[in-house]
Protein backbone atom coordinates (compact mmCIF):
# COMPACT_ATOMS: atom_id res chain seq x y z
CA UNK A 1 0.00 0.00 0.00
CA UNK A 2 2.84 2.30 0.79
CA UNK A 3 4.45 1.64 -2.54
CA UNK A 4 1.13 2.34 -4.33
CA UNK A 5 0.77 5.71 -2.65
CA UNK A 6 4.38 6.48 -3.35
CA UNK A 7 3.96 5.57 -7.04
CA UNK A 8 0.84 7.74 -7.26
CA UNK A 9 2.72 10.64 -5.66
CA UNK A 10 5.64 10.30 -8.12
CA UNK A 11 3.23 10.24 -11.11
CA UNK A 12 1.47 13.37 -9.74
CA UNK A 13 4.75 15.28 -9.36
CA UNK A 14 5.84 14.33 -12.89
CA UNK A 15 2.50 15.41 -14.40
CA UNK A 16 2.59 18.69 -12.44
CA UNK A 17 6.09 19.41 -13.76
CA UNK A 18 5.02 18.78 -17.33
CA UNK A 19 1.95 21.02 -16.91
CA UNK A 20 3.97 23.88 -15.41
CA UNK A 21 6.18 23.97 -18.45
CA UNK A 22 3.22 24.43 -20.77
CA UNK A 23 1.38 27.06 -18.68
CA UNK A 24 -0.15 29.87 -20.83
CA UNK A 25 -1.53 33.31 -19.96
CA UNK A 26 -2.96 36.31 -21.86
CA UNK A 27 -1.39 39.78 -22.05
CA UNK A 28 -2.18 43.07 -23.77
CA UNK A 29 -0.21 46.35 -24.09
CA UNK A 30 -1.49 49.85 -24.92
CA UNK A 31 0.65 52.94 -25.67
CA UNK A 32 -0.16 56.66 -25.51
CA UNK A 33 2.17 59.10 -27.28
CA UNK A 34 2.42 62.88 -27.56
CA UNK A 35 1.64 63.56 -23.88
CA UNK A 36 2.84 66.81 -22.28
CA UNK A 37 2.68 68.95 -19.16
CA UNK A 38 2.52 72.74 -19.37
CA UNK A 39 3.09 74.98 -16.36
CA UNK A 40 0.46 77.70 -15.90
CA UNK A 41 1.56 81.30 -15.42
CA UNK A 42 1.14 84.07 -12.88
CA UNK A 43 1.70 87.44 -14.59
CA UNK A 44 0.86 90.80 -13.03
CA UNK A 45 0.13 93.72 -15.36
CA UNK A 46 -0.63 97.34 -14.41
CA UNK A 47 -2.67 100.01 -16.18
CA UNK A 48 -3.36 103.68 -15.49
CA UNK A 49 -6.60 103.61 -17.50
CA UNK A 50 -7.80 99.96 -17.60
CA UNK A 51 -6.96 99.73 -21.31
CA UNK A 52 -3.18 100.06 -21.81
CA UNK A 53 -1.35 97.39 -19.80
CA UNK A 54 2.29 97.43 -18.69
CA UNK A 55 4.51 94.64 -17.48
CA UNK A 56 7.77 94.67 -15.53
CA UNK A 57 9.59 97.62 -14.04
CA UNK A 58 8.94 100.25 -16.74
CA UNK A 59 5.40 101.09 -15.69
CA UNK A 60 4.79 104.82 -16.21
CA UNK A 61 4.04 107.02 -13.23
CA UNK A 62 0.32 107.11 -12.66
CA UNK A 63 -0.27 108.84 -9.33
CA UNK A 64 0.28 112.56 -9.78
CA UNK A 65 -1.68 114.86 -7.54
CA UNK A 66 0.01 118.01 -8.82
CA UNK A 67 0.20 120.95 -6.43
CA UNK A 68 -1.40 120.43 -3.04
CA UNK A 69 -2.39 122.88 -0.30
CA UNK A 70 -4.39 123.01 2.95
CA UNK A 71 -7.96 121.99 2.15
CA UNK A 72 -6.91 120.00 -0.94
CA UNK A 73 -8.12 116.46 -1.70
CA UNK A 74 -7.72 114.14 -4.66
CA UNK A 75 -7.84 110.53 -5.77
CA UNK A 76 -6.34 108.37 -8.48
CA UNK A 77 -6.87 104.80 -9.70
CA UNK A 78 -4.44 102.10 -10.76
CA UNK A 79 -5.71 98.91 -12.39
CA UNK A 80 -4.09 95.49 -12.00
CA UNK A 81 -4.56 92.28 -13.96
CA UNK A 82 -3.48 88.69 -13.32
CA UNK A 83 -2.88 87.65 -16.92
CA UNK A 84 -2.15 84.06 -15.92
CA UNK A 85 -4.42 81.25 -14.87
CA UNK A 86 -3.20 80.83 -11.29
CA UNK A 87 -4.83 82.57 -8.31
CA UNK A 88 -2.65 85.09 -6.49
CA UNK A 89 -2.53 87.41 -3.50
CA UNK A 90 -1.72 91.05 -4.32
CA UNK A 91 0.67 93.08 -2.14
CA UNK A 92 1.85 96.68 -2.22
CA UNK A 93 4.81 98.47 -0.75
CA UNK A 94 5.95 102.03 -1.28
CA UNK A 95 8.91 104.14 -0.30
CA UNK A 96 8.87 107.91 -0.36
CA UNK A 97 11.30 110.75 0.12
CA UNK A 98 10.86 114.40 0.99
CA UNK A 99 12.53 117.43 -0.55
CA UNK A 100 12.25 120.44 1.71
CA UNK A 101 12.29 123.20 -0.90
CA UNK A 102 12.30 126.99 -0.58
CA UNK A 103 9.76 128.45 1.84
CA UNK A 104 8.27 131.88 1.17
CA UNK A 105 7.56 132.28 4.90
CA UNK A 106 9.89 131.60 7.80
CA UNK A 107 9.83 128.12 9.30
CA UNK A 108 7.91 127.60 12.53
CA UNK A 109 8.90 125.50 15.48
CA UNK A 110 6.67 122.51 14.70
CA UNK A 111 8.67 121.56 11.55
CA UNK A 112 5.83 119.96 9.58
CA UNK A 113 6.42 118.18 6.28
CA UNK A 114 3.95 117.02 3.66
CA UNK A 115 4.19 113.48 5.06
CA UNK A 116 2.96 114.81 8.43
CA UNK A 117 -0.23 116.33 7.02
CA UNK A 118 -1.25 114.22 4.00
CA UNK A 119 -3.96 111.78 5.03
CA UNK A 120 -4.13 108.73 2.74
CA UNK A 121 -6.74 106.03 2.15
CA UNK A 122 -5.98 103.00 -0.02
CA UNK A 123 -8.81 100.90 -1.43
CA UNK A 124 -8.62 97.61 -3.30
CA UNK A 125 -11.75 96.78 -5.27
CA UNK A 126 -13.60 99.42 -3.23
CA UNK A 127 -12.56 97.86 0.12
CA UNK A 128 -10.53 100.08 2.45
CA UNK A 129 -7.22 98.32 3.18
CA UNK A 130 -5.20 101.13 4.81
CA UNK A 131 -5.67 104.66 6.06
CA UNK A 132 -3.54 107.08 8.00
CA UNK A 133 -1.05 109.91 7.70
CA UNK A 134 1.72 109.21 5.23
CA UNK A 135 4.30 109.62 8.00
CA UNK A 136 2.81 106.47 9.63
CA UNK A 137 3.21 104.32 6.49
CA UNK A 138 5.51 101.39 7.28
CA UNK A 139 4.99 99.08 4.28
CA UNK A 140 8.21 100.23 2.66
CA UNK A 141 10.10 97.16 1.48
CA UNK A 142 9.62 93.74 -0.06
CA UNK A 143 9.84 92.12 3.37
CA UNK A 144 7.03 94.29 4.75
CA UNK A 145 4.17 94.56 2.25
CA UNK A 146 0.53 95.62 2.57
CA UNK A 147 -1.77 92.71 1.71
CA UNK A 148 -4.38 94.12 -0.66
CA UNK A 149 -6.29 90.89 -1.28
CA UNK A 150 -6.80 88.14 -3.86
CA UNK A 151 -6.39 88.53 -7.61
CA UNK A 152 -7.55 85.40 -9.41
CA UNK A 153 -6.20 84.27 -12.75
CA UNK A 154 -7.67 86.14 -15.71
CA UNK A 155 -9.19 88.83 -13.45
CA UNK A 156 -8.62 92.55 -12.97
CA UNK A 157 -8.71 94.69 -9.85
CA UNK A 158 -8.65 98.38 -8.99
CA UNK A 159 -6.48 100.21 -6.47
CA UNK A 160 -7.75 103.65 -5.49
CA UNK A 161 -5.56 106.11 -3.60
CA UNK A 162 -7.33 109.02 -1.92
CA UNK A 163 -5.32 111.77 -0.26
CA UNK A 164 -6.20 115.00 1.49
CA UNK A 165 -4.75 117.78 3.60
CA UNK A 166 -6.99 119.09 6.36
CA UNK A 167 -7.32 122.86 6.12
CA UNK A 168 -6.73 123.32 9.86
CA UNK A 169 -3.90 120.79 10.13
CA UNK A 170 -1.24 122.29 7.85
CA UNK A 171 0.83 125.39 8.31
CA UNK A 172 3.40 127.35 6.34
CA UNK A 173 6.08 124.70 6.86
CA UNK A 174 4.76 122.54 4.01
CA UNK A 175 5.02 125.30 1.41
CA UNK A 176 7.42 124.26 -1.34
CA UNK A 177 7.86 120.70 -0.03
CA UNK A 178 8.05 117.98 -2.64
CA UNK A 179 7.16 114.36 -1.99
CA UNK A 180 8.29 111.63 -4.40
CA UNK A 181 7.44 107.96 -4.07
CA UNK A 182 7.92 104.60 -5.75
CA UNK A 183 5.06 102.09 -5.67
CA UNK A 184 5.77 98.36 -5.97
CA UNK A 185 3.08 95.75 -6.58
CA UNK A 186 3.73 92.07 -5.95
CA UNK A 187 1.54 89.10 -6.91
CA UNK A 188 2.21 85.80 -5.16
CA UNK A 189 0.62 82.47 -6.09
CA UNK A 190 -1.79 80.98 -3.56
CA UNK A 191 -2.81 77.38 -3.37
CA UNK A 192 -6.03 76.93 -5.26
Amino acid sequence: MKSGILALLVVGVVLFGLGAGTWAYFSDTESSTGNYITADILNLKVSPDNSTWYDGTNVPSNIDFGKVYPGWSGSDDVYVMNEGGLPGELYLYMNYSMADNIHPESETDNGQTLADVIYVKIYYNDNLVWEGYLKDWNYDNSGNKLDLGPLDGGKTGKITVEASIDYNNAGNDIQGDKLTFDVHLYLQQVQG
